[in-house]
């Protein structure tokens, strides 16, 4: 999630910037929980909770 790359802050000093995150670490980082992993509507879903999780921190 390249929106959620800045929150999580994983610089890569070889390529000089942060790294991408994917939404299982995004998720684990708001405490997300869904039914099935790597599911198309469970994945939508999570991507909704996630980016209104990153909507109030800038707030």
């Amino acid at each position: 999630m390249k929106a959620f790359t800045f929150i999580y802050a994983e610089y890569n000093d070889y390529y000089q910037k942060y790294k991408w995150q994917p939404l299982d670490i995004a998720k684990d980082y708001y405490g997300i929980k869904v039914k099935e992993n790597h599911n198309a509507l469970e994945d939508a879903k999570a991507t909704l909770y996630v980016f209104r999780k990153m909507i109030k921190e800038f707030k």
